[in-house]
């Protein structure tokens, strides 16, 4: 959960930091750009990846389960989190199949670089404990 949680609002964040910060002039439209953005990237991030996180919630059950250690664990959990955070953009056609090259590469190399970091920094629990 924390992994999911870390990518729906720590990516636009950071994506917006770096994107939108150059293409807004003054504060107040600073303000309204962000917070625009924020909100419509958490509502469609929540929409789009629900499926991808309740198929890694399942995943890691059957990981934590295995008798590997953690690093093996966490290795699969990445692999197997880099598809299912690709695979909504390609269903959800926020990459153009036609040819060939990504819409927003931008977008999707931050979700990426996020949940990357999260599957690494947080401490690895079945989800079922607490």
């Amino acid at each position: 959960m924390k992994v999911w949680i870390t990518g729906l609002f720590l990516s636009p964040f950071v994506y917006f930091l770096f994107n939108g910060l150059a293409h807004t002039n003054g504060l107040g439209a600073l303000a309204r750009e962000f917070t625009g953005f924020m909100v419509f990237s958490i509502v469609l991030g929540s929409v789009f990846s629900l499926p991808s996180y309740a198929l890694l919630y399942f995943i890691t059950i059957l990981v934590n389960k295995s008798q590997r250690s953690a690093l093996s664990k966490k290795a699969i959990l990445l692999i197997v989190s880099i598809i299912l955070t690709i695979l909504p953009f390609y269903v959800f056609s926020l990459v153009n199949l036609n040819e060939g090259q990504h819409a927003n590469l931008k977008l999707e190399g931050f979700y990426l670089a996020t949940i990357t970091a999260s599957i690494f920094c947080y401490e690895m629990r079945a989800p079922d404990s607490k």
